[in-house]
């Protein structure tokens, strides 16, 4: 008897039987969209909605001089020769788009300090600059519009940049003190905040891929990168906490499941498992149980422990866009592509697919794991569709909340959706060819024009708030 040869079998049995499963618990995530009534959709008058930004997307180069996106807008190797320019021009045009999000009904904005504008050079703070966010602040109360405030939002000063930024555990401490300064002037208006959003997507395009600043492309770096910010996060919660126990500190943490294109093959498989594994599941596991693994054979062998990370968030806050899948190409130049998924391949538009299957199901997973044994809140901090013809994104809209509504009425404690984003703004190294906005801007005149496509969010929003009678 060849035992090798019935080892072999056994093995390639067992390979495609797990494809089978994976494909057959996949396709029970199908669901019939002719067959579900869309306006059955309904939240609690308590769910927050509202919107998300960017500081330095709705900003840009002109208000922001000194940031190392700023410093390198002329270096193609990272931002593709792209400008920002004034991007939205969000400071002269702040009581418009404030009263935008009112005529909308909206309880939440989320937007980011531009740390930056704030400490231009080392040491030297622009009081001018903080004084522009007490302004917000004071335009949003106004208005009953709740901030939610993300300290990190990928950009750095340049000066910190020029340090090393957060791959030298050295540099911690300027955060800190910027953290430290925001929760001291603004803790009494702003009761919610994010240390960080999406590490895992800041590391693979500043430090693997290399597309942003600074242009590294190095994956055992950007796994020590990762594990400095995760590490700095606990670090920040315990001292932001004790500056003012009253606020509410989180991060946003960025999840896009990752698949193979093919069910059967074995290589994609992989890929996508170490694509999950740098970018999502090391940080969702890090603050679930502590540990922090960052491992590619050959490349990075990272691990670390923390034994109150697991306790380090009042709240998680979950982006989610859609779902990826790894394709192997018969091309030497271009072996692997990123691509969507066949069955949503109709309502693809512009690297975002309408996949709300994979929300609902990445909801599910972060209760379970997360919010549900710490019984802590979920908020969307992001969700939305890049969609220049404007022709998905109301099905984009009712499909998510869709799904989103489903997961709620099953126990998940998602308690805010935040839709990205309210204008349409500068998508770093892709410039403004991804239309998210809610409202179109003609950025040339700085006009906004409601997207037809925002309606069912509206509609959703007015049903929501509408007054007990």
């Amino acid at each position: 008897m060849n035992i090798g040869k019935y080892m072999v079998l056994a093995i390639v049995v067992l390979i495609i039987s797990s494809c089978m499963v994976s494909t057959l618990l996949d396709n029970k995530m199908q669901w019939n969209w002719s067959k579900i009534d869309l306006d059955k959709i309904s939240f609690d008058p308590s769910f927050m909605f509202g919107v998300s930004g960017a500081a330095y997307q709705y900003l840009g180069v002109d208000n922001c001089p000194h940031s190392n996106w700023s410093s390198v807008q002329k270096n193609v190797d990272i931002a593709h020769g792209l400008e920002s320019g004034a991007a939205c021009d969000f400071w002269r045009n702040l009581n418009t788009d404030v009263g935008l999000m009112n005529k909308m009904k909206l309880k939440v904005f989320r937007f980011s300090f531009e740390w930056s504008d704030i400490e231009p050079e080392q040491g030297v703070f622009n009081y001018s600059a903080i004084q522009q966010y007490h302004v917000l602040f004071g335009i949003l109360a106004a208005h009953g519009i709740t901030p939610f405030m993300t300290l990190h939002h990928y950009t750095l000063p340049a000066w910190f940049e020029k340090l090393g930024g957060f791959a030298h555990e050295k540099n911690n401490q300027y955060f800190i003190d910027f953290c430290s300064l925001m929760v001291k002037e603004f803790g009494h208006k702003v009761s919610w905040w994010a240390t960080f959003n999406e590490p895992g997507i800041y590391i693979s395009n500043s430090y693997m891929l290399g597309e942003w600043p600074p242009g590294i492309k190095d994956i055992e770096h950007a796994g020590n990168v990762l594990k400095n910010i995760l590490a700095l996060h606990v670090q920040l919660y315990k001292i932001l906490k004790k500056i003012n126990p009253n606020i509410n500190i989180g991060f946003a943490h960025n999840i896009s499941p990752t698949n193979s294109y093919h069910s059967w093959n074995i290589i994609e498989k992989i890929i996508a498992s170490y694509a999950n594994h740098m970018c999502h599941e090391s940080i969702t596991e890090f603050f679930a149980s502590g540990n922090f693994k960052f491992k590619v054979p050959f490349v990075a062998n990272i691990e670390y422990h923390n034994p109150n990370a697991a306790t380090s968030f009042d709240y998680f806050g979950l982006n989610y866009y859609t779902n990826l899948l790894i394709r192997m190409r018969p091309s030497f130049q271009k072996m692997f592509t990123i691509e969507c998924r066949i069955d949503v391949a109709k309502t693809y538009a512009q690297n975002s697919c309408d996949y709300a299957q994979g929300f609902y199901r990445t909801i599910k997973d972060v209760h379970r794991r997360i919010s549900g044994p710490r019984h802590i809140p979920i908020y969307i901090t992001e969700n939305g569709i890049a969609d220049s013809t404007d022709e998905y994104r109301a099905t984009f809209i009712k499909r998510s909340l869709y799904a989103l509504d489903k997961a709620v009425k099953e126990g998940c404690n998602v308690q805010g959706y935040f839709y990205w984003s309210l204008l349409d703004n500068f998508e770093w190294g892709l410039g403004y060819n991804m239309k998210f906005g809610l409202y179109d801007v003609d950025f040339s005149t700085q006009m906004r024009t409601l997207r037809p496509g925002a309606q069912p969010y509206l509609d959703i929003i007015a049903k929501t708030y509408q007054p007990i009678t």
